[in-house]
């Protein structure tokens, strides 16, 4: 804060006016004063010094055998005061510490999460590549082709996608999309293979919803008697010569979904005869040619 300004001197008194005495000298520069009253049997001043530089004083009138008065010292200039410290800055806090990162649901559980998913095998918006892990079932989306078919999505866990428009409260789905040559499928295990397969003796089938193109798409449902024992199930044939149970889509259409039923009783082929005990995987196959399916919503009833 800024110190207050000096007050400043007083004026000087003018003397006494002296008496008769020999008549002061007249200040430089200053006006003359008006005559002194003799002054009673005074003794004459001295000299009236000039004023130092001979500055006038204010007023500039000399006494008439007065002596001037020194010129007033100006106060002394207010003494500004200390400037104020500023405040030390203040701490800065401590920056809160980060919540350690919540854990992943096992196998990164989609659906409804890790129970509570009742006939849901996955309805896709974990969007995780993992089904709903719950009853027993656990497992993840995967994808397979010959090398001149081309095929996505790939890699395991295959990705589901977020639909172009959302069906009904339904925000994502399974988009499988390219050209089958010779064979190109996905699908998913319904638990922890090749160590467990799961019962699905509860219910009477599955059913999921579709929409897209494909020359003949087919639903698969392996059991361990028919996967290959490449993999750790039981068919002793080769590899591609192994086939799970299967059954044709049909009425699925270009932009409109369509809810389609698959009862087990409809499952055929194969090269064992259809285990409701040991389910491996559910899979699904385009046909030959060029294909674009979409998949919501898989469940069992």
């Amino acid at each position: 804060m800024t110190g207050q300004a000096g007050i400043g001197g007083a004026t000087g008194s003018g003397g006494i006016g002296g008496s008769g005495g020999t008549a002061g000298t007249t200040g430089v520069a200053g006006a003359a004063g008006a005559a002194g009253s003799p002054g009673v049997g005074g003794t004459s001043g001295a000299a009236g010094s000039s004023g130092a530089a001979g500055t006038s004083g204010a007023a500039g009138s000399s006494s008439a055998a007065g002596t001037n008065g020194a010129a007033g010292s100006s106060g002394a200039a207010g003494t500004s005061g200390a400037a104020g410290s500023a405040g030390a800055a203040g701490t800065k806090g401590t920056a809160g510490t980060t919540g350690i990162a919540g854990t992943s649901g096992t196998a990164g559980t989609t659906g409804t999460g890790s129970g509570g998913c009742g006939d849901l095998i996955d309805n896709f918006e974990a969007s995780a590549g993992y089904i709903c892990r719950d009853n027993g079932r656990v497992g993840s989306w995967f994808s397979y082709h010959d090398s001149a078919s081309s095929f996505s999505p790939t890699g395991t866990p295959s990705l589901p996608s977020l639909l172009p428009t959302p069906r009904g409260t339904s925000q994502h789905g399974l988009h499988t999309f390219g050209t089958e040559v010779e064979y190109a499928g996905i699908g998913c295990n319904i638990n922890n293979v090749p160590t467990s397969t799961y019962n699905a003796s509860a219910y009477t089938g599955i059913r999921f919803y579709m929409m897209g193109t494909a020359a003949a798409p087919v639903v698969i449902v392996q059991t361990r008697q028919t996967e290959s024992t490449s993999y750790g199930g039981q068919c002793a044939l080769a590899t591609l010569s192994c086939a799970g149970n299967y059954a044709p889509i049909t009425g699925v259409q270009a932009s409109t979904w369509q809810l389609v039923t698959v009862p087990f009783a409809s499952l055929s082929g194969g090269t064992a005869p259809f285990d409701v005990t040991s389910l491996w995987s559910i899979e699904f196959q385009p046909g030959v040619g060029a294909f674009d399916l979409w998949i919501d919503d898989l469940s069992f009833y």
